[in-house]
């Protein structure tokens, strides 16, 4: 069957475009037969599990967990010498504002320059450098 979208034990069989017949589902990995233009008939794969660290709202969080963690336990060593402590307000006003530049965690002008100057490297080289074009 390959009209509609028929669900079976390993196999969803659909009408997706370019899809033959069928798209194997094995744990989070997903293979679907496809032709290319030639007619040739080929496998594609799903190069990224699906769901991969929670989905969109998990990689969302994540991006917004583990800096603070690190400032957390960055701020444990500097200001409580590696003793636990409760993170209130005047925890991060201190980690902040209270500390030299460079202890901190507030960006300073220097680090942006930093980052700047690798970029700018970075997009010069993948300019400059040169490579075999393949179409």
């Amino acid at each position: 069957q390959r009209s509609g979208r028929v669900r079976h034990s390993r196999w969803i069989v659909g009408d997706a475009p370019g899809a033959r017949g069928a798209i194997r589902v094995a744990g989070m990995a997903v293979e679907m037969l496809v032709r290319d233009k030639n007619g040739k008939e080929v496998k594609r794969k799903q190069s990224r599990p699906i769901g991969e660290f929670g989905g969109n709202l998990g990689c969302f969080f994540w991006m917004l967990f583990i800096p603070t963690a690190i400032w957390y336990f960055y701020g444990l060593m500097v200001l409580k010498q590696g003793n636990l402590a409760v993170p209130d307000y005047q925890f991060w006003y201190d980690l902040i504002w209270t500390l030299p530049e460079g202890i901190a965690i507030r960006p300073t002008w220097k680090a942006m320059q930093a980052i700047g100057i690798w970029v700018v490297f970075q997009m010069l080289m993948e300019i400059l450098i040169p490579a075999k074009i393949v179409e």
